[in-house]
């Protein structure tokens, strides 16, 4: 019982030090045997899902973050002046905000990125 526990350890080891010295490029593909390749490449293959999970994961994370954080941070800045541009070709000239260049939908902020407007005149 204790014999078998010690023999996995040491394959355990060996598998290890394996693994570290074929990323570390001291052994060459040659010297490793058909079962270590299949060792290698299902560690690999398991850490690149471990490091893409991860990504996913902080990228949502900060996305959910980032649109939550957005508004109030965008009411914190100085006030800006609107910006007057033809929206639809028509001559017409459409009140912009000024930070992301979305139409204003509001008088007094952006909807989309909570910057504060400072003067909203007719037209300018």
């Amino acid at each position: 019982m204790i014999g078998k526990m010690l023999d996995n350890c040491r394959e355990k080891r060996r598998k290890k030090l394996l693994l570290k010295r074929w990323l570390a490029g001291s052994l060459p593909d040659d010297e490793v045997s058909a079962q270590d390749h299949k060792y290698i490449q299902d560690t690999m293959r398991s850490r690149i899902k471990k490091i893409k999970r991860r990504f996913r994961r902080s990228v949502s994370i900060h996305m959910f973050i980032r649109n939550i954080t957005i508004k109030p941070v965008g009411r914190l800045l100085r006030p800006l002046p609107v910006k007057w541009q033809e929206e639809f070709y028509d001559g017409i000239l459409y009140p912009h905000c000024p930070a992301c260049g979305e139409l204003a939908y509001e008088k007094d902020h952006c909807v989309f990125c909570g910057r504060r407007f400072s003067k909203w005149d007719d037209q300018l």
